[in-house]
């Protein structure tokens, strides 16, 4: 199957979904509400990087859905030069529900502790699927919900290194239009 399509596809349900994080460190507490729109996914799949594909410099929505149609394939990506740089992330991508579905590890991302890094986020996850690391990066909105800001499997930087971890409290994921909501996590000391 094409991985590009696959990983588009599961994303696709994602845009219905709704997580709420309420994350705790030294008696602080920190409530996440990440939500996720169709332009999400080209950042993700990093075709940002596929600079001499003309076509993919175009409407990130409109992108999407050609993926989704089928009308842009992996094979389209691996026509550029730079296909090599983002081929983990996109093999990977499709991990991205089943990662946020877990209950690994979380920091407060700081990216002045990451000197090589020019990612603009508030909060790192780190999950291990597959036999790798997997990193997420969460940022705000300025409706203050989150969204994924990058998504890629750890190579040789270790993102985590400088990181504050967060303790993670309660995890629950909301379906909009089916008005459910399904407790993933809650920490024996949660109250609330």
């Amino acid at each position: 199957m094409d991985a590009l399509y696959n990983a588009a596809f599961l994303f696709k349900k994602l845009l219905d979904t709704e997580y709420v994080f309420v994350l705790g460190k030294k008696n602080v507490k920190a409530t996440i509400h990440l939500i996720f729109h169709d332009t999400n996914f080209y950042h993700l799949a990093g075709l940002q990087h596929l600079e001499d594909i003309a076509h993919l410099r175009r409407n990130k929505k409109e992108i999407f859905k050609k993926i989704l149609n089928r009308q842009i394939k992996i094979e389209d990506l691996q026509k550029s030069r730079f296909y090599k740089d983002i081929e983990g992330r996109v093999a990977a991508l499709s991990l991205l529900p089943s990662l946020l579905d877990s209950n690994e590890t979380i920091f407060k991302y700081n990216k002045e502790r990451n000197c090589f890094s020019l990612i603009d986020a508030d909060y790192l996850l780190e999950n291990t699927a597959d036999k790798q690391t997997l990193y997420t990066f969460l940022a705000k909105y300025p409706d203050n919900n989150f969204f994924c800001r990058s998504f890629f499997p750890k190579e040789k930087k270790d993102y985590s290194i400088g990181q504050t971890r967060w303790t993670l409290l309660f995890k629950k994921k909301i379906n909009k239009s089916a008005n459910t909501e399904e407790i993933l996590f809650r920490h024996k000391n949660f109250k609330g």
